[in-house]
């Protein structure tokens, strides 16, 4: 696949509304880096040999030890004299959604200095609105904290991508991260680019098998999504050229206003313990394949009866549940807002041969007081057909428990 580097300039001044649409040109128009205003406070930090904390917040692609590893050794072995702290807030399988909600207990409590992005993978099937609310709600509760922590954005690349591409196009969660990127003068680094470029040469494979030989090729990924090794360098070396042409000079511009008023600027954490529950509601303690997870969840509670149940009032436009998926999980959740028609949430995947933490939200919702019920659905699922033959890494006796799971409570509002 001959992918043709055509969206530069032009085409985002077309995107955003500008007068001039793009309809080729070459490969150098295909922007890796939008500078803006830079990094100038990190790099400042770096140069005096300050201390610095970096804060990594994305998905599985951060999550992983790759780029997220090999740029924090980047930045030790350059700038020896500072003392170095990387913060690896990635959770596999998880959007800006969930991140808005994170980003200060996992990142902005330690005081970052610069903040790393990452979710265009992963809001690419997103939906529009609420990925441009949660993407400006992370940067206004960074810039809310301290004015001073830089904001990088990366947008890394997966397999569904390549159609957009083809065509000359942003893909469209790229397109939405720009709009506010712009707005706030952020930097943003498209790590694309250089994927496309050695596709285009021939010279990688995209999706490859494993096991095979592709010779001299580099193998992106075995999956689609998930960079390998080779794959995460590329990442790796994409972000260090572009550091070299970021603004290091101190930009002084006001905190413009929002670009969406229900921004998730304003986000609130309730434990489970605090809201309204029925008796059958236990926390976990000693399942040990679950203790990874108590940091994240410390009151991680869970029911088994369907009718157990939690009742949340609160007044604002969005409610959430932060829980735990895998053999143990129950087949889906019925939630009620407001003493409306209940509507079933699928709790269980193909993915639930093994654990992962994720959540699911009830929203929008007019600014207003609420009040949501959730509890088990009564509903038997085939747990070994979803998972496909994947049984094998957890027992069968894992999958015979039929649990819902309550980490936290999320709100974007307050609750009463």
């Amino acid at each position: 696949m001959k992918i043709k580097l055509f969206y530069g300039l032009a085409s985002l001044l077309a995107v955003f509304g500008g007068k001039h649409a793009c309809s080729q040109v070459g490969a150098d128009t295909f922007m890796v880096l939008q500078a803006r205003n830079g990094l100038p406070h990190f790099f400042q930090k770096l140069e005096r040999h300050q201390p610095v904390t970096i804060g990594y917040l994305g998905g599985s692609i951060t999550e992983a030890a790759g780029y997220r590893v090999q740029t924090e050794q980047y930045f030790k072995e350059n700038y020896p004299h500072s003392n170095i702290t990387a913060i690896n807030a990635g959770v596999g399988g998880t959007g800006s959604a969930l991140g808005a909600f994170r980003v200060g207990p996992e990142i902005l409590q330690h005081r970052p200095d610069l903040v790393f992005i990452e979710f265009a993978v992963n809001d690419a099937e997103g939906d529009s609105l609420m990925v441009c609310n949660a993407i400006e709600g992370i940067i206004r509760q960074i810039k809310r904290n301290n004015k001073k922590t830089d904001i990088c954005l990366l947008y890394t690349i997966y397999e569904p991508m390549l159609k957009d591409l083809q065509h000359g196009r942003l893909p469209r969660s790229v397109r939405l991260m720009e709009r506010i990127a712009v707005h706030y003068k952020l930097p943003s680094i498209n790590l694309q680019h250089d994927v496309v470029k050695l596709l285009n040469k021939d010279e990688l494979v995209f999706h490859g098998e494993a096991g095979k030989d592709y010779g001299r090729k580099i193998v992106f990924t075995n999956d689609g999504t998930h960079p390998a090794t080779a794959g995460h360098t590329i990442y790796t070396n994409t972000i260090i050229a572009a550091f070299k042409n970021i603004n290091l000079d101190p930009q002084t511009t006001a905190f413009p206003r929002p670009l969406y008023p229900a921004n998730f600027e304003k986000t609130a954490i309730v434990q489970p313990g605090e809201v309204q529950r029925t008796p059958g509601w236990k926390t976990v303690t000693a399942e040990k394949e679950l203790q990874q997870y108590l940091k994240a969840y410390p009151n991680l509670m869970y029911a088994v009866d369907t009718k157990d149940s939690i009742t949340i009032t609160f007044k604002g436009t969005y409610m959430g549940i932060g829980d735990i998926l895998g053999p143990s999980a129950t087949g889906a959740v019925v939630v009620s807002v407001d003493g409306g028609k209940p509507v079933v949430r699928s709790r269980f995947d193909s993915y639930c041969w093994f654990y992962r933490r994720s959540f699911y939200l009830v929203g929008p919702l007019t600014d207003a007081v609420h009040t949501v019920i959730i509890k088990k659905d009564d509903g038997v699922i085939d747990k070994a057909k979803l998972i496909n033959g994947h049984s094998s890494v957890y027992g069968i006796e894992s999958y015979q428990p039929s649990r819902i799971y309550i980490g936290n409570v999320m709100i974007i509002g307050k609750k009463l």
